[in-house]
């Protein structure tokens, strides 16, 4: 456990100091349910989750494309810390969004999922949407809000 907030302290720290020149970073937390959690640490059932994002836009307009990555810890309720990390790919239009792209986590290398609404407060950016990871046989399904600023 120790080398798990050791690991995810380095990177928080990293992605904080890489998001000083990307436009849409921040924090993200949510709670979701995670069936067949199989050899993982984790118990099936409703769980918290807590970490980093970054948005990378590579055009411009109404239909925006966009990049994000991140890593959220899960199961903190649990007594355990359970880290897992995405990278999506996808496109917005106007305030709705949604990506497509690999998850990880200790169990292993899946596809995620995520659909989004947008909510535009001047200078922050507020999305909420849900999540879908499928990795290895583990089905996590997590609603998500997050804080972007720009």
């Amino acid at each position: 456990m120790k080398i798990r907030l050791l690991f995810f302290a380095l990177l928080c720290f990293s992605l904080h100091l890489y998001c000083q020149d990307v436009q849409l970073f921040g924090p993200r937390a949510g709670m979701g349910y995670l069936t067949n959690s199989g050899n993982s640490d984790l118990k099936d059932g409703i769980h918290s989750a807590f970490g980093w994002q970054i948005e990378l836009p590579y055009s411009n307009g109404d239909l925006t494309g966009y990049g994000e990555a991140g890593i959220m810890l899960l199961g903190i309720e649990q007594g355990i810390v359970f880290p897992h990390g995405w990278g999506y790919f996808g496109c917005r239009y106007g305030s709705i969004g949604g990506g497509l792209g690999p998850v990880f986590d200790p169990i292993g290398v899946g596809l995620g999922i995520n659909i989004y609404h947008q909510l535009i407060l001047e200078k922050l950016r507020v999305p909420i949407g849900v999540d879908l990871n499928f990795i290895h046989g583990t089905t996590r399904i997590q609603l998500f809000i997050g804080f972007n600023y720009k």
